[in-house]
């Protein structure tokens, strides 16, 4: 070995040795620029420890000075009975069914989250409820709205962009397959809108008509019993757990 060719490792040794310990998987000192806290953030402790993170989800109303960036959405608040309709590529109904579709405002009033309850297509009448929930979040930068839909019973997972155009609401994203998706609600008013779901297997070019449904505004349920009396028993998402919730809750 040449000399010079040792005294160059000789040089690299030293300067390893004299690196800080965390190269190391040691911990050194770190600069302290935020002064921590005495207390943690105020939440909400249900004395079911496990509902804790839905009692610290949910939002009783629209955060303060979001109302119209969120109005959008924010317009679906409530409890909406629907009227369900699922096409073949023929064209031809292949599910019809009624649902209920349920928005609540979240995260401290600065998003929105909404559950879907219908029939199962496999066994409408005896079979287990389907459900999927999706989360709306505005973006104030490029004044887009993101949702993201998942079905629990599909599985589906599903992410789409979008906003106001005109009278409408327009969304749109990627199927699981890759297929282009369009939903939109339209003819929107205080107690009703029509929604439909669009697919298209050539980007764009042609769309199909996949999903139809017609939406109704319930009256409101203030009776907090009532809407747990639902929750335990309508397992199957059937109309007459809706009236066995009304009489008996």
């Amino acid at each position: 070995m040449k000399p010079t060719s040792l005294l160059t490792s000789a040089k690299a040794f030293l300067s390893c040795a004299s690196l800080p310990l965390s190269v190391f998987g040691q911990l050194s000192a770190a600069p302290n620029l935020a002064q921590m806290q005495r207390q943690p953030p105020h939440i909400v402790l249900p004395n079911d420890s496990t509902q804790a993170a839905i009692e610290n989800l949910r939002a009783p109303n629209v955060h303060p000075g979001y109302e119209e960036r969120l109005r959008t959405f924010g317009q679906f608040i409530g409890v909406w009975d629907m009227d369900i309709k699922l096409f073949n590529e023929a064209n031809q109904i292949v599910y019809h069914q009624p649902g209920v579709w349920m928005f609540s405002w979240i995260l401290d009033g600065r998003a929105i989250q909404d559950v879907i309850v219908g029939p199962p297509k496999s066994d409408p009448a005896h079979g287990e409820r389907g459900i999927g929930t999706t989360i709306r979040y505005y973006d104030e930068t490029t004044k887009r709205w993101h949702i993201t839909f998942m079905a629990a019973t599909g599985p589906i997972y599903i992410h789409l962009e979008g906003g106001q155009k005109g009278d409408a609401i327009v969304l749109e994203g990627k199927d699981m397959d890759g297929s282009a998706l369009r939903w939109m609600f339209t003819e929107i008013t205080p107690g009703s809108f029509h929604w439909r779901g669009y697919t298209s297997p050539d980007n764009g070019k042609t769309w199909r008509l996949e999903q139809e449904m017609f939406a109704k505004r319930r009256a409101p349920v203030k009776t907090e019993e009532r809407s747990a009396w639902w929750r335990r028993n309508d397992l199957r998402g059937l109309e007459w757990a809706h009236l066995q919730r009304t009489d008996n809750g």
